[in-house]
Parts: C-alpha cells; structure tokens; sequence
C-alpha cells in the first residue's frame, strides 16, 4: 500500500527522483470556480468543449491541479505557466529542465514530475465489464474476470504511459513493447506498475533505470494563485554536473 503524503514545507526534487502526485478529481469540484481563474483562455475553450457538466469539472481540476503543483516547484504564479506541444501533442513547459506528465480517468488524475528526466504517466480505472469485449480477445477465457480486466488496463497504462514519456503516438511503441531486444529502445526506460487507488491501475514510464519515487497527495485548500514554496532544492544539484 502506497503512502500519500500531504506536500507541506519545502519541497526537494534531486537527479533520479520522480514525485508522483495524487488529484482526487470529485473532491477537487470544490475548488474548480478558483482553479478557473488560473487557466488560460484556451483551457477554458476547451473545458468548454465536454459535453457533460462532471467531464467538463474533471478537466478544469485536472488542468488547474498541474499548474499549482508545477507552480509550487518553480515558485511561480500558476497562471503565468506557459506550455508548449510536442508533435504528438506532448506537453512541456516553455523553458527551464522540469519535466512532468498528467493523466486523468474517471475520478483520479495522476501527475509526474522530474527534474530532468523524460517522464510519462498513464492511469486507468478498472472496468470488469470490458472482459467482454477487449480484454477477452488477450487473455485466457479462463482467467478470472477481474484479474483479466486488471490485466488488459496494466498493459494498457504501460503502452500509454511509454508512448507519452517518449512523445510518440500510441501505436508507434507496439512493436517496442512486445519485441523489446529487437532495437533495445526500451532497455532505455524504467517501466514501473502500481495502484494508486482501490480499482484503479497505473504506470509511470521514466528514461533509464529505477528512480526513487515520492508520493503526494494534492490538497484542494492548497492556495492557487500565490504558491508558497521555494523551488531552491530544484537547482541545488546543477553544481554536481
């Protein structure tokens, strides 16, 4: 069982260590009219776009959730975060060596954060009833339901999370995966599965080998527009390089 802890006080990322950050997303509706007020007017359009109310608040937390915890480590207001996309429409942010990667599903969003390290993240939420469809096709009609359910949104997380942390389209890290030794490309990366929440599964993706993860707990009361922490222990490793 994974500890969340809450992020208070000075926050410390050093080289080979990813912080991993847990959003509740129904818990985090309540703080959704503030965190509007730090996205851009092309997050706000798209927010726009969802059709359902939930979907539509589960984007605006999600979105608004990153800001603040990349806003917390750069000591910076996170309405003045900039973000550009990669080919694939990979997010990074405009300047500066922090990496970092979101995910969201139903309920939970997941968030990765780096110093330097290419990063990807992908959560799931468990659905028994896709045994029937996809999940069905992969894995012995045998095999428990749920644990073929598990098992198809394992692979799945670890394809997605691999695809983002790389830039890449989803269908072009197929190969890589089934056929690791065929170019060595994912001898390159540390796959890592875990389960964040009760019926939930997912896998953080990270250039080169195991790192040592911090697991936070984002806080909704955590103050959005003026950030308190000191981003000090971001940088105190450049002198070591």
């Amino acid at each position: 069982m994974l500890c969340w802890l809450p992020a208070r006080g000075l926050l410390e990322l050093q080289d080979r260590e990813i912080h991993i950050w847990r959003v509740d997303l129904d818990r985090g509706v309540l703080a959704a009219d503030e965190l509007q007020t730090i996205l851009t007017p092309e997050e706000l359009r798209k927010a726009r776009l969802f059709r359902f109310e939930c979907d539509r608040n589960s984007y605006i937390v999600a979105r608004g959730a990153l800001r603040t915890i990349l806003a917390r480590y750069l000591n910076r207001p996170a309405r003045e975060l900039v973000f550009r996309s990669g080919i694939y429409g990979k997010p990074r942010l405009a300047g500066g060596e922090l990496r970092f990667n979101l995910s969201h599903c139903p309920g939970l969003a997941l968030c990765a954060v780096s110093l330097r390290t290419s990063v990807g993240i992908d959560v799931e939420k468990v659905l028994p009833d896709l045994e029937r469809g996809l999940s069905v096709r992969v894995f012995s009609p045998g095999s428990p339901v749920t644990l073929r359910s598990r098992r198809f949104f394992q692979s799945w997380t670890r394809s997605e999370a691999y695809a983002k942390a790389r830039g890449l389209a989803i269908w072009s890290v197929e190969r890589a995966l089934e056929h690791p030794r065929s170019n060595g490309s994912q001898a390159r990366w540390w796959l890592h599965d875990f389960v964040p929440s009760q019926g939930y599964v997912a896998t953080l993706a990270a250039r080169g080998g195991a790192h040592q993860l911090r697991h936070y707990q984002w806080d909704v009361d955590v103050p959005t527009l003026s950030p308190r922490l000191s981003a000090r222990a971001i940088f105190a490793s450049r002198g070591s390089r």
